[in-house]
């Protein structure tokens, strides 16, 4: 192995594992903001489309091949852009993503080492 091998990404794609698919499929769409260290941030919004991964929520490919090398990354979500499919029945001030109805946020990461 070389000492001196550089990791450079070249793209993303999310998916999101739901409780209710059908639920999700038939309101707007969950926005996932992806800030790549001293990158601008991207919007990856995950639709569901019956013909693509069984319906799984997913984004379109970002490609992040101008980017800079892997450091810190930072995923959140606006919570006023949080659909109704996926928020908790009852509040506490602040939209969250509900526990029972979010399953799992997956993202896959090409890259090539050089």
């Amino acid at each position: 192995m070389r000492s001196s091998s550089t990791v450079q990404v070249s793209s993303v794609r999310a998916f999101l594992k739901v409780a209710d698919l059908d639920e999700y499929a038939a309101g707007p769409p969950l926005a996932v903001v992806l800030a790549p260290p001293e990158a601008e941030a991207k919007t990856l919004t995950l639709t569901s489309d019956p013909t693509t991964f069984n319906g799984t929520p997913t984004s379109n490919v970002v490609d992040l091949t101008d980017e800079p090398e892997p450091g810190q990354w930072e995923i959140h979500v606006n919570e006023n852009e949080i659909p109704e499919s996926l928020r908790p029945p009852q509040g506490d001030g602040h939209i969250r993503l509900a526990a029972d109805r979010v399953r799992d946020l997956f993202t896959y990461l090409e890259y090539r080492v050089s």
